[in-house]
């Protein structure tokens, strides 16, 4: 955690390339990494040795965006997620087992980020950068991968599952898929919150360009007990009022959420589903 507090800082000062920060930090650890150029946006796939995937067993894929809002700090939105993957990454290539999990950080969330409403991103979801990544998952057919997205998790001690509100018309048996591997997470988040986490309607993030490709994926913030109160009484929590704002500081984070994130991420790591089901 020391190394975090000092390193961290830098990852989050206005004159942070993150795009050079994320390669260099991987590389000097020995981690290959590739740049996905997708239009005008630049995607970071960790690159793991192939000896740790397995594939009778189902790959878990991991997002989160690394870009920020010009002109602020980013600090959970969404710097601290980016930064504990960095170190969660480091802890899979040195283990001595197969983990399948892929991590990929993606450009140009911020673009459309505010919309609540599935349907309210029919005309704007191609915008986010994470779209044309979605698109190859769809042409490749891979549309089988547990993928978790995760946004601000740097402030609180609850995890959230970002409850998806569908359009209308959509495919009974893409729902349940996704319904299925949000009860996956569920399992997941109580077990590394001591039971403490909840559902609530949040923003889409990048989870919005798989859906609208069909593909099944689950969202994940986190936010403190005392806010989820809040929104449960009409009020918007704190947490979302310094998004996109100077005021998303280091100081802003909580220490109750790293040790929490990283546990479940080890959580979903340690996870074996059989490929075939």
């Amino acid at each position: 955690m020391s190394a975090f507090l000092s390193d961290f800082k830098n990852f989050i000062s206005p004159s942070c390339d993150r795009l050079l920060f994320i390669q260099r930090y991987l590389n000097e650890r020995g981690i290959n990494c590739k740049i996905l150029p997708l239009g005008n946006k630049k995607h970071v796939y960790v690159d793991f040795p192939k000896n740790q995937y397995n594939p009778s067993y189902k790959i878990k894929t991991i997002i989160a965006h690394y870009d920020r809002l010009e002109n602020t700090p980013g600090a959970n939105d969404n710097s601290f997620a980016v930064y504990c993957l960095l170190e969660f990454a480091v802890k899979l290539f040195n283990a001595n087992s197969f983990h399948n999990v892929q991590i990929i950080f993606t450009d140009g969330e911020e673009t459309s980020s505010s919309q609540k409403d599935l349907s309210a991103y029919k005309n704007n979801v191609m915008q986010l950068g994470s779209f044309a990544l979605a698109e190859i998952f769809k042409r490749l057919n891979i549309t089988e991968n547990d993928i978790y997205v995760f946004d601000c998790m740097g402030r609180g001690e609850v995890p959230v599952i970002c409850e998806n509100n569908f359009p209308e018309g959509i495919k009974t048996d893409f729902v349940n898929k996704v319904i299925a591997l949000e009860n996956k997470a569920e399992e997941f988040i109580k077990k590394a919150a001591d039971g403490r986490w909840y559902k609530l309607k949040t923003a889409f993030s990048d989870n919005a360009a798989f859906i609208a490709n069909y593909i099944p994926c689950v969202q994940i913030t986190m936010l403190p007990s005392r806010e989820i109160s809040d929104y449960l009484n009409g009020i918007i929590p704190k947490t979302w009022t310094l998004f996109h704002t100077k005021d998303d500081t280091f100081d802003s984070l909580t220490l109750p959420s790293y040790g929490i994130f990283m546990k479940l991420l080890d959580l979903i790591s340690l996870n074996k589903t059989s490929s075939a089901l």
